[in-house]
């Protein structure tokens, strides 16, 4: 800064400075000639009063106080109260291995009188009572719409309706008996708990919607973790909750319209409406919205303007289908399904729209669904039995039709008992579905606290079953013997990787020793050898190796090669014995930037069987062994698992990684073998860089062929 610069900025700060001191002067002027005219003292203060008058902590305290309990201050600390419990208590069962969002479940209950409502009565009153709860309920409720817009888009009718003809029996089957199961509890408990002014046909017909109900996004977030997207199980799970979700949707339209009109001549007009909101959106939103969508693909983005066309529809669709006699809900819904198939569109609109909704708006209702539960309820005897019936009725209803039903379509046993497992995944869908029928008056406190015990018990098992049902279940193409460990070649470098080898192979054919055929190649990387020094070289390369032959008492044939290209001759050993498995060691040296490079990347392109690479970090005694994959149809993997828990008597632990699964040293350190698919080790880069050579555990990488 010049001189010139300096005396300019002085000069302005002094003339500021000086300016405002003449206006503060002069307006104390004003204020005393003010006071002087009021009956009372302290109307109006000067600043230079406040600074006289003598501190006091009670005064702070009150001030705190008062600011507190204005509007806008009670709803942003009970937006952080929310947020903070929901996400703590999310994260935590998220750790136990239950979805995040159960988590977020629980945590309203706790907020709701149930617990916090309990113990801190007065704090609870003065969070909950006032506008701003109104203010955050509103929040809540656009938060569903918000989800029920992205789960619109996530189901794709051509997949639904594009089904064999066994998928449309099990799904038709899912929706007519837990319907039918769920109108006959209704019976048994119409006089006693529903409200006097619902008839018998809704308070029943919710029942039945209420018990029918699978949480579609929910359950394609498990099929996604456990690696089963793809697979069978995964397209009819998906296929199966999908059609479910939409059926219930059109029962749940059908109730909203008998509750909501006074007389015939209403519903008749409502369903007027209704189907003609529906044209109009088929026929002329959803081309707009294609047209859209074509515009966005050549553009290769989405502008605001676009985001602002997604939004307005959405909102006027709410709009209109609660102005005509249905549900915000529905309208939201139906925006969601006709948007555009374009997959990036949806993607990129659901990135948008799922943050704002599943981290800040849906915990709100989940604060606000905890209000209406109160658990104490159950200290009547009644309501617990009542509880009790809705639970194991809710349960069974889906898991024995989906099961039975399966099974008689062709299905295996595992695959069976899985789907009756995913059937009960209730979760969000089944909230808000509650949720409707408490608004409408349909069903009261005791029913809706029931029914939200309910949801939180079934998708709670879910995952834990389905986890024991895939561990312990096995198709008779799994029980089959394990002919990938009828010969084997080994092939080593060092002779401590061949001592590896070695027990690795032995801890997994022992059960057959006398069917396999164990060859072991050692190639020294030269052609000059004499036939002496061919021979001293076998001998120093086997000689730990014989000594473990003798002491397991195992067979093998021991072969040594000399040859410079030693990547061709392993593969050459494999076709020569029609080897059905290839270990092979990786040395330290490849944990640089490419895991499985070199040698170990040509052998596992051209090998003729299956690969597995030792990454030994002193392999011994196999107790428990952890098995990592990336999806869960493997029959490779399944043979594994099986022969190992099964035959062997090991225990073995399944993990199915996916891309939100992180990876950590405690992971491994309970188990002295981890089996790692070759496709999930080439993605996770968490291999890299929790330095597996510092582990107890060693890790055998498989590629089954």
């Amino acid at each position: 800064m010049t001189n010139r610069n300096r005396i300019i900025y002085t000069f302005l700060f002094i003339l500021t400075f000086a300016s405002l001191g003449y206006v503060l002067q002069q307006g104390n002027s004003l204020e005393e000639n003010k006071i002087s005219n009021q009956s009372e003292l302290g109307l109006a203060l000067s600043p230079m009063f406040f600074i006289n008058e003598e501190f006091s902590l009670d005064s702070v305290y009150s001030d705190i106080l008062k600011n507190a309990d204005q509007p806008l201050s009670k709803t942003l600390f009970l937006i952080i109260l929310i947020l903070l419990i929901s996400r703590m208590i999310g994260l935590f069962f998220r750790r136990l291995g239950q979805p995040t969002v159960l988590g977020e479940i629980l945590a309203g209950v706790f907020i709701g009188p149930s617990v916090f409502g309990f113990f801190f009565p007065g704090f609870y009153e003065f969070l909950f009572i006032g506008s701003h709860a109104i203010i955050l309920n509103s929040l809540s409720e656009l938060g569903l719409i918000l989800f029920m817009f992205v789960i619109g888009m996530q189901i794709d009718f051509v997949f639904v309706f594009k089904k064999s003809q066994s998928i449309k029996l099990i799904s038709h089957s899912l929706i007519l008996i837990p319907f039918f199961l769920g109108i006959v509890m209704a019976f048994f408990y119409y006089s006693d708990y529903a409200p006097s002014n619902i008839g018998f046909f809704e308070f029943s017909f919710f029942f039945g919607i209420a018990i029918t109900i699978t949480a579609y996004p929910l359950l394609a977030r498990i099929l996604n973790e456990k690696g089963l997207s793809n697979s069978n199980l995964g397209h009819i799970a998906l296929s199966t909750a999908a059609f479910g979700n939409i059926i219930v949707w059109f029962f749940l339209s059908i109730l909203i319209i008998l509750i909501k009109s006074s007389n015939f001549n209403s519903i008749l007009l409502t369903i007027a409406l209704s189907i003609t909101y529906t044209l109009i959106m088929i026929f002329i939103i959803h081309p707009f919205l294609k047209r859209l969508s074509e515009i966005y693909v050549s553009r290769e983005n989405l502008t605001k303007s676009a985001m602002a066309i997604v939004f307005l529809t959405l909102f006027s669709s709410a709009f209109l289908t609660d102005l005509i006699g249905l549900h915000v809900l529905i309208g939201s819904f139906f925006a969601g399904v006709i948007m555009p198939s374009d997959q990036k569109l949806k993607d990129l609109i659901s990135e948008r729209v799922d943050y704002i909704a599943l981290v800040f708006l849906l915990p709100l209702f989940f604060a606000f669904m905890g209000l209406a539960t109160d658990l104490t309820l159950f200290a009547k005897q009644d309501n617990l039995i009542l509880l009790l019936v809705v639970t194991i009725v809710s349960i069974m209803s889906k898991f024995s039709v989906a099961s039975l039903t399966s099974r008689a379509m062709g299905m295996s046993w595992r695959d069976s008992l899985s789907l009756g497992t995913l059937m009960n995944t209730r979760g969000i869908m089944e909230l808000i579905v509650i949720n409707i029928g408490y608004q409408l008056g349909i069903i009261d406190k005791v029913i809706y606290t029931v029914l939200v015990v309910m949801t939180i018990a079934t998708t709670l098992i879910t995952k834990p079953l389905l986890k024991y049902i895939q561990s312990n279940f096995f198709d008779d193409d799994t029980k089959q013997p394990l002919e990938a460990f009828r010969k084997i070649l080994i092939s080593f470098g060092q002779a401590s990787m061949g001592v590896a080898l070695i027990k690795l192979s032995d801890f997994l054919f022992s059960s057959y020793r006398d069917k396999t055929q164990l060859t072991a190649i050692h190639i020294t990387p030269t052609e000059i050898l004499s036939p002496e020094e061919e021979a001293e070289y076998k001998r120093k390369s086997f000689s730990d190796i014989e000594d473990l032959m003798s002491h397991l008492n195992i067979n093998l044939e021991m072969v040594h090669k000399t040859t410079e290209n030693v990547t061709y001759e392993i593969l050459n050993q494999a076709k020569k014995t029609n080897s059905r498995f290839l270990f092979i060691g990786a040395a330290k040296s490849l944990f640089t930037k490419n895991i499985l490079g070199g040698k170990i990347r040509s052998i596992l392109n051209y090998a003729p069987c299956n690969v597995g690479v030792l990454l030994d970090n002193g392999l011994d005694k196999i107790k428990k062994v952890l098995i990592l994959k990336k999806t869960t149809n493997s029959l490779g993997f399944e043979k594994l698992s099986y022969y190992l828990q099964k035959v062997h008597g090991r225990t073995v632990k399944q993990m199915t990684i996916s891309q939100f699964t992180t990876l950590k040293h405690d992971d491994f350190k309970d188990y002295q073998l981890v089996l790692v698919e070759l496709e999930l080790w080439k993605e996770r880069e968490e291999f890299l860089e929790i330095e597996l050579f510092n582990l107890n555990s060693s890790f055998l990488i498989i590629q089954f062929k």
